[in-house]
């Protein structure tokens, strides 16, 4: 009797499956009606996450990324307009084009774009689910591209832009707003050059919660954003480095902040935390890291140590290196490449 319920359990998170069922009813008396077959895919949520600092580069080919989703939350507000573009729950995409826009990729291989839309449209990209811990201040930045005209005779107009939300859900409904970028460099906030610019939103929230990026549409230009850091706040900035030189078991690292004196650089194995790397105390401007191991691949992040000890974020760009090959013996008796003496 009322209706039957299903429970599906110990399924594995961020997984997707493929619900393969035949339903009857049992009407009695031994009489079954006629079976109803039902397919359904789905995928299960993600584990919250709750360590930090989270970033996401959008280099990765899979979009949205891991954990990431999409959805139209406005759609276009006259359908009678031939001219209307409309994605549907597809607006936002990888972009990755090097050779004919490279200005709007901040760094690595790809950004992440909200293709142009017909005025009203509004597209919403979420980030995976992170608790927050009660009483402590996070921070979310990201790098966004800030434009004049969105050709020669176009220019780009007010209310075309980003909003930023925190919301319990992954949608927009009853979400709160952080803050918000036109898309336009000639409006708020204002800036004299077109290009990327960074944005830091702080707030404080207490469990689980969702981050939004929702592009509103005035149908002139797309909307490019890279590099976002979810972050816990910490009484100092970003902090950069460059690596000068790379040999087979040493690095090379120098501040580009010459007003820095304390710093720390985390060392690990491609597409490590920087919490977890291991960690290397710096002084003055320029630090020798050691104890590398030739030819294999690393990334490197860094922090500065700010006038209370703490430390600051780890850098928002990850530096990527390779340490040399060890030198090859050659000598009469080795032959080095097959058929050469």
């Amino acid at each position: 009797e009322g209706t039957p319920e299903l429970e599906l359990k110990d399924l594995i998170p961020a997984s997707q499956y493929s619900l393969d069922m035949r339903i009857s009813a049992n009407c009695g008396a031994g009489d079954v009606a006629e079976p109803v077959f039902f397919s359904q895919k789905f995928q299960t949520e993600c584990d919250a996450m709750g360590a930090f600092p989270y970033m996401q580069t959008f280099d990765d080919e899979v979009f949205p990324p891991h954990c990431w989703r999409q959805y139209q939350s406005q759609a276009y507000g006259n359908p009678n307009d031939q001219f209307a573009t409309d994605w549907g729950n597809d607006a936002w995409i990888r972009n990755s084009d090097k050779i004919w826009n490279p200005e709007f990729i901040k760094s690595g291989a790809a950004s992440a774009q909200l293709q142009t839309s017909s005025a009203g449209i509004r597209s919403a990209l979420i980030t995976p689910q992170f608790t927050f811990e009660s009483g402590k201040e996070y921070v979310v930045s990201f790098w966004m591209y800030r434009i004049s005209k969105a050709n020669e005779s176009t220019p780009t107009v007010e209310n075309e832009g980003l909003n930023i939300l925190l919301n319990d859900q992954p949608n927009v409904v009853d979400a709160h707003q952080l803050g918000y970028v036109n898309v336009g460099s000639q409006f708020a906030p204002r800036v004299e050059t077109d290009g990327y610019y960074q944005y830091e939103f702080t707030f404080t929230a207490s469990g689980d919660k969702y981050l939004i990026f929702e592009g509103q549409h005035q149908g002139t230009m797309a909307i490019y954003i890279d590099n976002v850091v979810v972050r816990e706040k910490t009484n100092c900035g970003f902090f950069n480095v460059k690596i000068d030189s790379i040999k087979t078991e040493v690095a090379r690292i120098t501040s580009l902040d010459p007003s820095v004196n304390q710093w720390q650089v985390s060392v690990g194995a491609p597409g490590f935390n920087p919490n977890s790397g291991t960690i290397f105390n710096a002084t003055g401007s320029t630090n020798t890291i050691t104890g590398l191991t030739p030819q294999t691949d690393y990334e490197l992040y860094a922090r500065q140590q700010c006038a209370d000890g703490s430390y600051g974020p780890w850098s928002e760009f990850v530096y990527p290196f390779s340490t040399q090959c060890l030198p090859t013996v050659v000598d009469y008796n080795n032959t080095f490449i097959d058929g050469f003496e």
